[in-house]
């Protein structure tokens, strides 16, 4: 899986999502002088995220394809997760609350676990595990975008001014998401970050 492809097709979109009013994305096979999606620069990304998503060029991607394969991500994270702790004698009968830290690309620990320092080191060597866990945050972040931005639309058809109002939260920010485990079970809530 390519991470860097989905982190920056969410980035773009999550950027340029206010434009879209529909729930799903037409991706069209692309000249080599045009992008397949007109807020995709580049054929590179899309083609990552497409593959990313078991999809060929040219078939549509829904926001029910983004979900499916982040929920799908976060589940195997939470696995391989949940037993890298085990074996590692880390106590689960604390709360472990962990985010994505964009600027180094890390996940970190956000709460007062005492463990905190080691559950950073075991996320940190563990590549594929930390790369499972951006894929999901990237792609259910981007779902919460793209249902905000739709809802915007939506509104903004009727009445621009309470679109407005309502939704400028949105503008300059995107989601990412807390993940919360304790006693072997897993909470996520969805926070905005601005851009």
């Amino acid at each position: 899986m390519n991470i860097e492809g989905l982190s920056q097709a969410y980035s773009l979109l999550s950027n340029h999502a206010s434009s879209l009013l529909s729930k799903s994305l037409n991706i069209e096979q692309a000249s080599a002088t045009e992008p397949a999606v007109e807020f995709v620069p580049s054929q590179s990304i899309l083609l990552n995220l497409t593959e990313m998503l078991g999809k060929q060029p040219g078939e549509l991607i829904t926001i029910d394809d983004i979900r499916s394969f982040g929920t799908q991500e976060m589940e195997n994270f939470q696995k391989q997760f949940t037993e890298l702790l085990k074996v590692n004698g880390i106590d689960l009968s604390i709360p472990i609350t962990l985010t994505y830290k964009e600027e180094c690309g890390n996940i970190i620990v956000i709460n007062d676990h005492p463990d905190a320092d080691r559950i950073g080191a075991l996320l940190d060597e563990n590549d594929e595990l930390r790369n499972t866990y951006t894929n999901a945050n990237n792609a259910l972040g981007l779902v919460k975008t793209l249902e905000e931005k739709s809802l915007f639309g939506e509104i903004y058809r009727d009445n621009p001014y309470t679109a407005v109002a309502r939704h400028s939260y949105q503008f300059g920010s995107s989601w990412k998401i807390a993940m919360t485990l304790f006693n072997n079970e897993f909470k996520l809530d969805y926070q905005q970050s601005h851009i």
